[in-house]
């Protein structure tokens, strides 16, 4: 998931925050966010992943990463300038926001193309970013 810094008011809505929830208690799942902005990083959501992350001993399989300048362009580029939030779930479902600051978006729950070059951006993004944590040691 690529988001702006998963913001308090979006993450906290029940329906999204009920599902996250019952998505991180199958400890076998995976969930990897890469965050434009630390700014939400004291926030209840974030606070969250980092202890889960503590309490599945940095297994990695929840990692939080800010995103980097390159990584920045590189989805600009690839989004004709702007910096699009979006998510892949699996290798046929995404969401992708057209208009962020509403929260607009449009999705698919089976478009493998368009899944893959997504998730083949968001990963090339991701390995140039840097790990973000609530300041405890690994």
């Amino acid at each position: 998931m690529f988001c702006e810094g998963f913001k308090p008011e979006l993450i906290t809505q029940p329906a999204y925050w009920e599902t996250l929830s019952q998505y991180l208690e199958d400890k076998g799942k995976t969930l990897y966010v890469l965050v434009n902005s630390d700014a939400f990083v004291d926030s209840q959501p974030l606070r969250t992943l980092f202890a889960e992350q503590r309490e599945r001993n940095f297994d990695g399989t929840i990692q939080i990463r800010l995103i980097s300048q390159e990584g920045r362009d590189d989805i600009q580029t690839q989004f004709n300038g702007a910096l699009n939030n979006f998510a892949v779930f699996d290798n046929d479902m995404y969401r992708l926001e057209y208009e962020p600051s509403d929260y607009k978006a449009f999705g698919s729950f089976n478009n493998p193309e368009d899944a893959k070059l997504l998730l083949d951006l968001f990963n090339s993004v991701f390995e140039k970013s840097q790990p973000l944590n609530d300041g405890t040691a690994a």
